[in-house]
């Protein structure tokens, strides 16, 4: 039996709240519906409105339950009113997963020497401020539930370099800076019952061609 198949059987998120970011597609997307079969009451932060109603009328077809929150997951502002708002609909929260993120190619990521401010300053805002952010805001309110569980997607360029295919540096660092930043929440705040973990995925459901070149970048790394 897979991970998603025990998770739903044991439905091991039963009445629990969970939050997540970039949930209108991918990744994200996923995630909020596997949340919601486990049990789970989830809401989902992206500023996709189509995409976050769309997956929100998934889950309550499925007999969950759900909302949408239009949100700026690089906004302090708009993240604070978003946690509220869920923490206020089901009385709690007990997980956050932060998967919000894009890649900086279209405003210039690239080498160090090539990228631009601009790709650097929107990268690292939407995918290491907004992990900063949820993170943030998610915590206090499950210091006032006693704990939680936050789990925040980075990636396998955070922990390898990549050849000329893969070479968004903007990207990298801020895949990089979600591994530290988790590992410095976990241990902080382990003693009052809150548990911080990353995931790092590599490729996914990419065309076969860019998959070979990503596994002979990271061989090529190794070396």
């Amino acid at each position: 039996m897979t991970v998603d198949r025990v998770i739903v059987a044991e439905r091991v998120l039963d009445r629990k709240v969970a939050i997540v970011t970039g949930g209108a597609s991918g990744i994200g997307r996923a995630t909020a519906l596997l949340f919601a079969q486990a049990g789970a009451r989830v809401a989902i932060f992206d500023l996709d409105e189509t995409g976050g109603e769309q997956a929100v009328e998934e889950i309550q077809s499925n007999g969950g339950s759900a909302i949408f929150v239009r949100t700026d997951v690089s906004l302090a502002h708009d993240v604070e009113t978003a946690v509220k708002r869920a923490a206020e609909k089901f009385g709690q929260l007990d997980v956050s997963f932060n998967g919000a993120g894009l890649s900086g190619r279209k405003w210039g990521d690239g080498p160090t020497a090539d990228c631009t401010e601009e790709a650097w300053d929107r990268v690292l805002a939407i995918n290491l401020k907004s992990v900063f952010l949820g993170c943030k805001y998610a915590i206090r309110e499950m210091l006032k539930a006693g704990g939680g569980a936050i789990v925040n997607l980075s990636s396998v360029l955070g922990l390898v370099g990549g050849d000329e295919d893969f070479a968004t540096h903007a990207y990298a660092a801020s895949k990089g800076g979600i591994i530290s930043l988790t590992r410095s929440i976990a241990a902080y705040y382990a003693p009052q019952q809150i548990r911080a973990n990353v995931i790092c995925p590599g490729l996914i459901a990419g065309a076969p061609r860019r998959t070979r070149r990503f596994a002979r970048a990271c061989v090529n790394f190794n070396r």
